[in-house]
């Protein structure tokens, strides 16, 4: 038990040989998990009809606002402009913004009732 004051103190509490049983440490807050997908993979899904997906003006517009907690990241090729409708809660990285702005797409913020294109 040598370093149960100082040094091996915290590890000694969380394995329970100090002050009876261990207790561990708690996360406090509320813990979100965001679904991840590459920009590619959302338009492989939209091309096969596995999500919800149209064209409008010549964009194929995939609507992910119903999904609040998601994360889109910029792995994958973009070869057809996309209109992207986002809740505001979600993420895009920078990658999978320029990828989607070059192809000649844009990024729909959707903010409670209203909606709102995302500035370039």
């Amino acid at each position: 038990m040598a370093g149960a004051k100082d040094h091996m103190k915290i590890y000694l509490m969380k394995k329970g040989y100090i002050f009876g049983t261990g207790k561990g440490f708690v996360r406090h807050g509320v813990r979100r998990e965001f679904a991840e997908y590459n920009i590619g993979q959302l338009l492989e899904m939209a091309t096969k009809g596995e999500i919800a997906a149209r064209w409008e003006d010549d964009k194929l517009t995939i609507d992910m606002s119903a999904i609040r907690y998601v994360k889109v990241l910029g792995r994958g090729n973009v070869s057809v402009p996309i209109r992207l409708v986002l809740h505001e809660k979600a993420k895009i990285s920078a990658k999978a913004r320029e990828k989607i702005e070059s192809a000649g797409g844009e990024i729909i913020i959707k903010r409670g009732s209203q909606t709102e294109a995302l500035p370039s």
